[in-house]
């Protein structure tokens, strides 16, 4: 069972990470075009990770964890779809994308599949 506690400047620490994010996403040579959601939870024997990144081929993902912080980080291609009535609508954000996460000091980076 893991305990959450009350944290008053969590929400300036949430928007600091968010920063940190988007300029090392520019450093690594491109910007963020969207933000995939990701389900976090703690199993007995292990943390699991689990990103909703539809359309996106695995191929285009990379997966790290180097000092002590989880990186998914790839891109998704754009997607061009047309109605008979000449209309076009795509609600699927294209680009790369980049979420980090700090590893919890009993996690074992050797496991990330």
């Amino acid at each position: 069972m893991t305990l959450v506690s009350y944290e008053p400047w969590a929400l300036v620490s949430r928007f600091q990470r968010q920063l940190e994010r988007a300029l090392d996403a520019r450093q690594d040579g491109g910007s963020v075009s969207w933000i995939p959601h990701v389900d976090i939870h703690e199993e007995a024997e292990r943390f699991v990770v689990v990103a909703d990144l539809p359309g996106v081929d695995g191929k285009n993902i990379e997966i790290t964890a180097e000092k002590g912080v989880l990186t998914l980080k790839g891109e998704r291609a754009s997607e061009k779809k047309s109605s008979e009535d000449g209309f076009e609508r795509v609600e699927r954000a294209h680009g790369s994308f980049l979420r980090r996460f700090t590893l919890p000091e009993s996690a074992d980076a050797e496991g990330i599949k």
